[in-house]
């Protein structure tokens, strides 16, 4: 039986030392077994029924456009403030580049695609957060019910209090980012 000596074969034991660092660090995450295959398990989104949906209350629905809001938000408020207060939006006037109202056929195109359809398959979100625009829904008063931010740079979101639950991901910001484009903003 003869030895294999790595001694004066660097490259081998690097080569070896890299192939079992590679399948430690990605093969716990691709390597199981799911219904007999080889691959990750779907998420599936949890339908939480706590909330409201805002499109169910909303007389109409708006979409805006601004800066990103992390670069602006702390110049114009002192503290924390919510987006909502006292049914009236806290974004500066001056900070809204474009807004749009959504006919019905957008508002049912971003309702399946905030609330009715399963698009997660992976909940993998960057952490930039630039958030660049909101749905604002408002009542047969003009006061505002309810929004939904997105930023479309990190496939992540932001629900107001009291609506239902969102699951924000890399495809389902894919379809927001295109009705974003469709929308007319």
């Amino acid at each position: 039986m003869k030895k294999m000596v790595y001694k004066n074969n660097k490259h081998g034991l690097l080569f070896i030392l890299m192939m079992s660092l590679g399948t430690s660090l990605f093969g716990q995450e691709l390597g199981g077994l799911y219904k007999g295959k080889r691959m990750r398990p779907p998420i599936v989104e949890r339908r939480d029924t706590a909330g409201v949906i805002p499109f169910d209350l909303a007389k109409h629905v708006e979409l805006l456009c601004y800066n990103n809001r992390m670069a602006w938000w702390a110049d114009a408020f002192v503290g924390p403030s919510p987006l909502i207060f006292n049914g009236r939006l806290m974004v500066p006037a001056d900070s809204i580049l474009s807004r749009v109202i959504l006919g019905d056929s957008l508002k049912r195109e971003w309702r399946a695609a905030l609330y009715e359809d399963q698009l997660c398959a992976e909940r993998m979100v960057a952490g930039c957060y630039e958030p660049r625009h909101l749905l604002v829904f408002y009542d047969e008063y003009n006061l505002v019910v309810g929004a939904v931010e997105i930023c479309v740079t990190c496939s992540g979101g932001y629900s107001s209090n009291g609506l239902r639950d969102i699951v924000f991901c890399p495809d389902r910001m894919t379809v927001l980012s295109y009705l974003v484009r469709i929308s007319n903003l």
